[in-house]
């Protein structure tokens, strides 16, 4: 082990703070030659919590190249300079992003891709600077918002959409047993596993880290949740979850 070495304050995408993201084994062409390419949020204002209001250029999502097997760092830039237009979040972050033959299949992609999601929430226009207590008003719910990009170029990513839509602070069980999927996520990430039984066919699970649920015997207010799901394509060319258990 050495010290940090993708370090808060050494790169422009990133003045103030590294936050979360995710490494692959490839070059920024999806070329296996012995690079690692890391791809992170950066953080350009301080404090940020979801609570609080957005401020716009908080967070962009750099990407950033080793050689050395991670010792030093050479920083590619930012490659999304902010949230989707006219997503008014409580944050947007922690991409993880991963190739997935399956999602290509099931999106007709005329090329391999490489595909991110990213922790998020959504609210109205009128939540209270201040929130009084454990009431939530104007949060519409948390977000997992859902990129693709070509294997060719990984710095050319497209907005899909919503991976699902699942309503403020609800659950899909009893709060007290499975958590609440609170009003942000944070550190989200989605993988297939294939099933025996359905001949080989994936499963599909999502994790994340829910903010800002409360219940009668949880009073973090924050959760590591996970979820089992069917996936299929949208109309739109995007992919949409529904989560089963």
């Amino acid at each position: 082990d050495t010290a940090v070495s993708l370090a808060a304050g050494g790169h422009p995408s990133a003045p103030l703070s590294q936050f979360t993201g995710t490494t692959q084994p490839v070059n920024i062409k999806g070329e296996q030659d012995g690079t690692l390419l890391t791809f992170a949020t950066g953080i350009h204002a301080l404090p940020t919590n979801w609570k609080s209001p957005y401020i716009k250029g908080t967070e962009v999502q750099a990407m950033y190249t080793s050689r050395d097997s991670g010792v030093t760092w050479t920083e590619v830039g930012t490659v999304l300079a902010g949230p989707p237009e006219g997503w008014n979040v409580t944050g947007w972050r922690d991409p993880s992003f991963f190739p997935s033959k399956e999602l290509d299949a099931a999106l007709k992609q005329s090329e391999p891709h490489y595909y991110m999601v990213l922790g998020s929430g959504l609210k109205s226009g009128n939540v209270p600077a201040q929130l009084p207590g454990a009431a939530r008003p104007g949060f519409i719910g948390p977000r997992m918002p859902l990129y693709s990009a070509p294997a060719s170029n990984l710095t050319n990513w497209k907005f899909l959409g919503a991976l699902w839509e699942p309503t403020a602070n609800s659950s899909l069980g009893v709060a007290d047993v499975t958590g609440s999927y609170g009003y942000n996520f944070e550190v989200s990430g989605l993988f297939d596993l294939p099933v025996a039984s359905a001949g080989g066919k994936p499963a599909w699970f999502v994790t994340m880290g829910a903010e800002g649920g409360q219940t009668a015997r949880h009073k973090r207010e924050q959760w590591a949740l996970w979820n089992r799901g069917g996936l299929a394509a949208r109309a739109n060319g995007s992919a949409e979850l529904t989560p089963t258990s």
